[in-house]
């Protein structure tokens, strides 16, 4: 394993600390989904001004995702050019261009639509920016704790997208709502550091992204089912507990109190590893199979059921994506920006098609859509499991020639 790097600072300020840069991390983290998340949660009052309906609202969300899926394999290749802290800057400032022209600029549902592709495109730019971040820049022994709070940036900017409702959008406007999401992303180029790291020293006990390509294409296939479980699972757990007999208030309040226990898990299991060195990717099958027995809980469980085990359902469910990012990021030390890129390639892919499959299937029966999530995570399971058989077989022929060249 390789550790974590010193940071050399191009300015006369003082390097930040591993602290100051998570912190920046989870905050331009949250402001860049801001445009998802806020269309999501304003839609009511943007519909009213712009005039589409439920369709062109889904097809909307669905284009963020586009704009991020068309970006995803090449931006890592770029990052590793640039450097995370550019990358990160140049995330931030596509977010603030694309919150100002859908505050201002916005008139009609295509113009809408350009804008939310180039923010999904910010979005495709900043998970591997702030993966090398935290690669170079904390120290390996903190990994698992940085990468916990990083995953809990996006039921943060839900909490932020939830108070701009009653705060902004009811008040002043929502198009008020979307200029703050630019004066934000502003303020965050403004405290980005000017970071360069020092160059990786060459790993030969690990494969590189190049050489080893079927591990690498096994834990993108693996994201993609396993993020098209927890999309899918977050995105229609209200109507799916609606469905089996659950009040709708209470289906919301449920759906607050699960998503802060996913964070919560998503933080202790990152502090854990911290301590205590685990295998991830045998912990993410265990995630992901517990995954799956949630989604037959939400298929067939009473309305009492589903009220006393959400918490769990949502934290089996989505404690795992820090200790997958985790996996990829040791596994390929040498090119954790292009991993990271490839990789979420496959979770925005998921994240688009996912919804629009399931609500297909859930139009016949939700029970059958459920079952069919289920199989997802399962499918995500065994693929990680075999991508964790590969990965120790590549790091083993690795290390046999480091050996012979030594």
């Amino acid at each position: 394993m390789v550790t974590g790097q010193a940071v050399r600072v191009t300015s006369n300020r003082p390097a930040p600390g591993p602290r100051r840069l998570l912190a920046i991390t989870v905050g331009a983290q949250a402001v860049i989904v801001l445009p998802f998340t806020g269309l999501a949660a304003m839609a009511v009052q943007i519909r009213d001004d712009i005039d589409f309906g439920d369709s062109g609202l889904g097809l909307l969300l669905a284009l963020f995702s586009v704009g991020a899926l068309l970006s995803s394999p090449a931006v890592g290749f770029l990052i590793e050019r640039v450097g995370p802290s550019t990358g990160l800057r140049i995330s931030v400032a596509i977010t603030a261009i694309g919150a100002l022209g859908l505050g201002l600029l916005a008139r009609s549902w295509w113009t809408f639509a350009a804008f939310m592709m180039l923010s999904g495109c910010a979005a495709a730019l900043s998970e591997p920016a702030t993966n090398l971040w935290i690669a170079r820049a904390v120290p390996t022994r903190r990994h698992g704790t940085a990468l916990g709070l990083k995953q809990a940036s996006g039921p943060l900017a839900s909490v932020v997208s939830g108070l701009f409702v009653p705060l902004v959008a009811l008040t002043i406007g929502w198009r008020w709502a979307c200029v703050m999401m630019a004066v934000m992303a502003v303020g965050l180029l403004a405290v980005v550091p000017a970071v360069v790291t020092e160059p990786r020293p060459e790993s030969r006990a690990r494969p590189t992204a190049i050489e080893h390509r079927l591990p690498l294409a096994l834990l993108m296939t693996a994201a993609f089912f396993a993020y098209l479980g927890q999309v899918t699972m977050q995105v229609f757990f209200v109507t799916g507990a609606v469905e089996r007999g659950t009040r709708e208030g209470v289906a919301g309040i449920l759906l607050s109190v699960g998503s802060m226990a996913a964070v919560g898990t998503r933080l202790a299991i990152g502090v854990s590893i911290d301590r205590r060195p685990r295998s991830l990717l045998r912990l993410v099958t265990l995630f992901l199979v517990g995954g799956s027995a949630s989604c037959v809980v939400l298929a067939f469980a009473s309305p009492i059921v589903i009220v006393v085990a959400t918490p769990l359902l949502f934290a089996v469910s989505s404690g795992w994506p820090g200790l997958f990012h985790l996996a990829a990021i040791q596994s390929y030390p040498d090119a954790t920006a292009k991993v990271t890129g490839l990789v979420m390639s496959g979770a925005f892919a998921a994240v688009l098609i996912g919804p629009i499959t399931f609500g297909a299937i859930a139009g016949a029966s939700f029970a059958a859509a459920w079952v069919a999530v289920a199989a997802c995570y399962l499918i995500a399971a065994a693929v990680v499991a075999a991508a964790r058989v590969r990965l120790r077989a590549t790091i083993g022929a690795a290390q046999l020639r480091a050996q012979a060249i030594s």
